[in-house]
């Protein structure tokens, strides 16, 4: 019997470009689960930061209290989505979150897309100075090497694919199931940019990755697939991490 619902699409493999270009596969969810989503990564940052705490893991003034937080976060993220994503009915499992084969000149537009937010951020530095705090010196790079190696691969290979997920995967796409691109865009980057405000970092480095998630969410539209988004966030925090270790 017809529930009158029509199903949507399998999504093992990226669909093949719309007029506009994109390549994004329809999502169950959109952007008042997008909100849930966010509200529940902030409840679930501070229960687990609260239980770090209570707990005694780790002293949080430390660097293994700092690792241990960076990691709970990357597990955060990556929980937040898939906790929403996989409530809805009929949820595709990891493909609906974009982890699916690119397509189209996915490497050509990964290229375009690195220039892009180079000279976007380079323009942003004519006008504007950008103030962080060092992360690598914070996770205690140069303290010994486990806590080198741990810092490493949560900067340049935890961070990306959790924040890809749950900014691009996740809240890029359910809100581009209700919205044109640019406002779906410039919201999860938006939102993606205030997630890495902190005490010694201003609202210019807001900006400068409120406008890279802009460029990630453009390229995951142009190749349907979260890959070439992890790869170019990988690279750019590679990019960081020897720059500021070196």
């Amino acid at each position: 019997m017809s529930t009158g619902e029509e199903p949507l699409r399998p999504v093992a493999a990226s669909p093949p470009a719309g007029p506009d270009g994109s390549r994004l596969h329809p999502v169950r969810w959109g952007p008042s689960q997008v909100a849930v989503g966010v509200l529940t990564m902030i409840g679930l940052i501070f229960v687990s930061s609260a239980l770090v705490i209570g707990i005694g893991v780790a002293d949080l003034d430390s660097v293994s209290g700092a690792l241990v937080l960076q990691a709970l976060f990357a597990l955060v993220l990556a929980g937040a989505a898939l906790l929403v994503a996989s409530s809805m009915k009929g949820f595709a499992g990891a493909a609906e979150l974009g982890f699916r084969s690119p397509s189209g000149s996915y490497l050509r537009d990964t290229v375009l897309a690195f220039f892009a937010y180079l000279g976007l951020a380079f323009l942003i530095s004519l006008v504007l100075t950008a103030e962080q705090t060092d992360v690598t010196r914070t996770l205690g790079v140069g303290e010994n090497a486990a806590a080198s190696i741990a810092a490493g691969l949560l900067i340049c290979v935890a961070a990306p694919l959790s924040e890809e997920l749950f900014f691009r995967g996740f809240a890029f796409a359910g809100l581009r199931s209700g919205l044109s691109f640019i406002p779906a865009a410039v919201i999860s980057g938006g939102v993606w940019g205030l997630f890495h405000l902190s005490g010694g970092t201003n609202l210019v480095v807001v900006l400068q990755l409120g406008l890279f998630g802009v460029v990630l969410a453009w390229l995951y539209e142009r190749t349907g697939s979260l890959w070439p988004p992890i790869a170019l966030h990988a690279f750019n925090n590679a990019i960081a991490f020897t720059l500021l270790t070196a």
